[in-house]
């Protein structure tokens, strides 16, 4: 979707769109960039990196961010992993977020866990890519302060601003140049209104004129109005002009009053969240305003109510969004009583130009939470179905404080009930989350949120990472711009990127076409080292003569990569046929070892040699023979073998042989 087409939305229900004049700016922007009237471009790109799993052991990799060019202004980009022959969870944990540079920053990192893994492994790889920048320049005080919407109120191309604060509702035109880095309005203009704390654009009179619609926060039960102003700027003027205000009155307690056309016809009708008596509604009041009149007139409010939540003061309605959610054609309603928790959606069922409005009683969206403050209805997924986002702030009761709830659309075409997905949750953090609102900010044709603090707070947006028709959404964490309690958005430079006006009056412009995000990923290699060998043994010797030399068996060290410890105890240790030793020492892969001790003095007696390679421990034990017993083990230098038999060399003869050997001699004479 192209950007432009939301220079002059600023709340859900507004019907004011781009005018073609912002196509010649556009194209003024590209040139003057061609030409190199352009501020410079900050450029950012990441660098290869590795990590090394040392004995299988986790390790993190660091990949380097540089950003040259332009660092004068705040960067915010996105990242995200991929999978090679490395794979998430396994090898490496997923790694995807916001990385963002302060003003004059030229390095930061991206850091990921790697999962440690025993052993020699071939090395693994996987991908780092950069994303989405999202830059925000000079920030521009307007002079004035209020709840802001954006229209071009003198038809020249321009987005303006109005702001409603109080009684008054300022109005300030647009002089920003085509392509500036900094925003510039006049002086603001002041028109008097009844309690303005919610602005809304239509136009009510068919004159082409974006005109103003100003509705109260009210107390539940405070008889309220609200004030209709229609536009009277000629066209190309420098200075704004509004007629005098009509007055519509609707019952008690309201809300903010949303534009739609709920019948039709082809005006432009309100709707406004009331609690009357404890009944929770929205009160529809169709558009009755003569073509190019400047006096704007509706319907009866207490002729339009439907209930939006269950009976009772709790369930107090205070903020409506307007959408066509069953693809009939018909804008619908979603109402969020912020008491009571309940987000009510109400399917349109008027025919058209039908002179009095119809709605289907109201089906609720489950959220598992109560303190709804306020919604955006918009296409998040792409799949032509409008969708819902819900702040929250849950104040002192804890559960998901600060959070924008995503509710995806799933209702089919003609249903004449709404349905919706569980919600997915995105904390935004800071302190009192009150207002959202969204716009396309880099470009890509998703709709990202704004959200902003009902104290003073940054207003932070959070990009769209959602898959065209995917069934979960997905945002970025949130990237904070400029302090402010609401926000607006419009392109006040006309160079086809979204720009922020706040609250407090600050217009803050989108830098993002002057960050230059490297397209090519980064590779991440993980290295696997291991100094550990496999485990390894002797074969023991038994029957060795005392006191002789005993050599071992040779082992291969197997299992490491890179040079490992060696040490001994009890006895001296030779790699590869070389000279024995006891100092410790270092050993390479596939080296052969062997071990040397001396057998004990003592008969039947048993040494060992404890040879420790990496902290992997192998024992050579040599046990001697008995006394009168020959050697059994093998001999080496110094080691004997001696055994006991006839033929042998001249060992003595015990008694008890003598005594048996004369015993049977005897015994052969008496059989004889």
């Amino acid at each position: 979707m192209n950007p432009l087409s939301r220079i002059f939305r600023s709340e859900p229900g507004s019907r004011f769109f781009g005018m073609s004049a912002r196509r010649l700016a556009e194209g003024v922007v590209l040139l003057l960039f061609a030409a190199g009237v352009a501020a410079d471009v900050s450029s950012i790109n990441v660098a290869n990196s590795s990590a090394t799993v040392l004995n299988g052991a986790a390790a993190s990799m660091d990949f380097p961010v540089m950003r040259s060019g332009d660092t004068s202004y705040a960067v915010s980009i996105g990242y995200s992993s991929m999978d090679g022959t490395a794979v998430a969870g396994i090898d490496y944990m997923a790694s995807a977020g916001i990385l963002s540079f302060p003003a004059g920053g030229s390095s930061a990192t991206i850091t990921v866990p790697i999962t440690g893994e025993s052993g020699v492994h071939p090395s693994k790889q996987f991908s780092m890519s950069l994303a989405d920048g999202l830059a925000f320049g000079n920030v521009t005080m307007l002079g004035a302060s209020g709840f802001a919407v954006v229209a071009d109120f003198n038809g020249d191309g321009k987005p303006d601003i109005a702001l409603g604060n109080g009684s008054t509702i300022s109005i300030l035109l647009n002089t920003t140049l085509a392509g500036a880095t900094t925003a510039s309005f006049a002086t603001p203009v002041s028109f008097a209104a009844s309690s303005a704390n919610w602005l809304a654009v239509g136009d009510f009179n068919g004159d082409g004129k974006p005109d103003l619609v100003v509705s109260p926060i009210a107390e539940r039960f405070g008889a309220v109005s609200l004030s209709i102003l229609i536009n009277t700027t000629p066209a190309g003027a420098t200075t704004p002009s509004f007629a005098a205000p009509s007055t519509v009155d609707f019952l008690l307690g309201g809300g903010n009053a949303v534009v739609g056309d709920f019948n039709g016809d082809g005006k432009p009708d309100l709707a406004v969240p009331i609690c009357d008596a404890g009944t929770p509604q929205v009160e529809v009041m169709l558009n009755t305003t003569p073509a190019r009149a400047t006096t704007a007139s509706f319907t009866s409010a207490f002729s339009g109510g439907f209930t939006v939540a269950p009976m009772g003061d709790t369930n107090y309605p205070t903020y409506a969004g307007v959408g066509d959610f069953n693809g009939d054609g018909k804008p619908d309603l979603v109402v969020v009583s912020q008491s009571g928790g309940t987000i009510a959606v109400l399917l349109n069922t008027a025919a058209g130009g039908a002179t009095a409005p119809s709605f289907a009683a109201y089906a609720t969206v489950s959220n598992g939470t109560n303190l709804p403050q306020n919604v955006v209805v918009t296409d998040f997924n792409g799949d032509g179905r409008n969708d819902l986002a819900v702040a929250f702030n849950e104040g002192s009761t804890g559960g998901d404080l600060d959070a924008v709830k995503v509710f995806l659309n799933t209702t089919a075409t003609g249903d004449t009930k709404s349905s919706f997905t569980a919600p997915a949750d995105f904390l935004v953090g800071g302190a009192d989350l009150a207002f959202i609102t969204s716009g396309d900010f880099v470009g890509n044709g998703k709709p990202d949120l704004v959200a902003a603090a009902g104290t003073a707070g940054a207003v932070a947006v959070l990009l769209n990472s959602t898959p065209s028709g995917g069934a979960m959404p997905g945002f970025s964490a949130p990237i904070n711009t400029v302090s402010g309690t609401q926000a607006a958005v419009g392109d006040f430079n006309g160079d086809g990127r979204l720009d922020l006006v706040t609250k407090t009056g600050a217009v803050v412009l989108n830098a993002r076409q002057r960050v230059s995000v490297s397209p090519s990923p980064a590779t991440g290699t993980i290295l696997y080292e291991s100094s550990i060998p496999q485990a390894f043994s002797f074969t023991p010797v038994t029957g060795a003569q005392p006191g002789a030399t005993v050599t071992s068996n040779s082992i291969t060290v197997s299992g490491i990569n890179i040079p490992s410890s060696i040490s001994i105890t009890g006895g001296k240790y030779s790699v590869n046929g070389g000279a024995y030793s006891t100092s410790p020492g270092t050993v390479n892969p596939g080296v052969g070892v062997k071990v040397q001790l001396v057998a004990s003095a003592n008969n039947l007696t048993q040494n060992q040699a404890k040879l420790n390679i990496g902290g992997v421990i192998g024992t050579f034990t040599v046990t001697t023979a008995g006394s009168g017993s020959g050697s059994s083990g093998s001999g080496s230098s110094g080691s004997s073998s001696s055994s006991g038999g006839s033929g042998g060399g001249g060992g003595s003869i015990s008694p008890f042989c003598i005594a048996l050997f004369g015993l049977a001699r005897l015994f052969r004479k008496r059989s004889k």
